[in-house]
C-alpha cells in the first residue's frame, strides 16, 4: 500500500516561535527578491496594453477611414484601455496589501468566514460548484478586518474558478493551539503558488476580468500578501491525488465563551 503523504507545514504562523522567527527572517529576504521581480514583471507587462493602444490609434490616423473602420479602431483601443485600467487597479490593491494594516480590531473569525462564503455562493451557483464548510465557532483575533476579509474572498474565489462543474470547494476553520487555520480545498486545477514573476506574465496577458482564472491568480497573490502582512502565512499543498488545498494560518488572540 502506498504510504499516505504527510501534510507539509509552512514555516510561518503555524510553527513554534523559534522556528517562526527564523522563517520570518528568510521570508523578509524572499519578499525583497520577490518585490524586485514583481517590479520588473510589472514594468514589462504594463507596456503591452500601452503598445497595443498606441498602435491601434496610430494605424487609425494613417489615412481616412470609413465610419465602421473608425468604430472598430475605437473598440480595440477601448479594450486595451480597460485592460490597462484593470492592471492599475490590481497594482493598487497589491500596494495596499504591502502597506501597514493600521488599527487592529477584535474580529469574530467564524462570522467573517460565513459572510465571505455567502458573498461567493452566487458565483459558485453560476459555475455549478458546491460549497461546503465546517467552521469552528468562538475564534477571535486582533486583526485588520478588511484585509483578512479580502484575503478569504480571493482564496475561495480562486478555488471556485478552478473547480469543474459538479465538483465542490470545502472550507474548514479550526483552532490549533493559539492559531486559527483555514483550509480551502478544491477538486480542480492545482491551487499552487508559483513565483510571482512566473504567473504575472500569464495574468497580465489576459484581459483581467475578475471572472477569469488568470485574474484570480493575481487575486491569490494579493491574498498571500494580505495574510503575511497580518502576521500569518498562506501556502498550497496537495494532501491527496486530485485534491488541492490552500492553507491559511493566522494568530488567534482569544476565544469567546458560550
Amino acid at each position: 500500500m502506498k504510504p499516505k503523504p504527510q501534510r507539509p507545514r509552512d514555516e510561518g504562523a503555524c510553527s513554534s516561535p523559534g522556528v517562526r522567527h527564523e522563517a520570518e527572517s528568510r521570508g523578509q529576504e524572499a519578499n525583497q527578491d520577490e518585490s524586485l521581480s514583481l517590479l520588473a514583471a510589472v514594468a514589462h507587462q504594463l507596456s503591452q496594453p500601452l503598445t497595443a493602444l498606441r498602435g491601434t490609434l496610430e494605424l487609425a490616423c494613417l489615412r481616412a477611414r470609413s465610419g465602421a473602420e473608425y468604430r472598430s479602431a475605437i473598440e480595440k483601443a477601448l479594450e486595451s484601455a480597460e485592460h490597462l485600467a484593470w492592471l492599475v487597479e490590481s497594482l493598487r490593491e497589491l500596494a495596499e496589501a504591502e502597506a501597514p494594516a493600521g488599527d487592529l480590531t477584535l474580529v469574530d473569525l467564524a462570522q467573517m468566514t460565513d459572510n465571505a462564503l455567502e458573498d461567493l455562493r452566487p458565483l459558485a451557483a453560476t459555475r455549478r460548484v458546491l460549497i461546503e464548510s465546517q467552521v469552528e465557532k468562538g475564534l477571535q483575533a486582533q486583526t485588520h478586518p478588511e484585509h483578512l476579509y479580502q484575503a478569504l474572498l480571493k482564496v475561495v474565489h480562486h478555488a471556485i474558478l478552478h473547480s469543474p462543474p459538479g465538483k465542490k470547494v470545502r472550507l474548514e476553520l479550526r483552532s490549533t493551539q493559539e492559531r486559527a487555520e483555514w483550509s480551502v480545498a478544491g477538486e480542480g486545477k492545482s491551487l499552487s503558488l508559483p513565483r510571482t514573476e512566473r504567473f504575472l506574465g500569464t495574468v497580465f496577458r489576459g484581459h483581467g476580468q475578475p471572472e477569469d482564472p488568470a485574474g484570480s491568480a493575481l487575486g491569490l497573490l494579493m491574498a498571500k500578501r494580505f495574510i503575511e502582512a497580518l502576521g500569518g502565512s498562506l501556502a498550497a499543498e496537495s494532501p491527496a491525488e486530485g485534491v488541492n488545498r490552500i492553507l491559511i494560518c493566522l494568530p488567534a488572540s482569544s476565544r469567546t465563551t458560550s
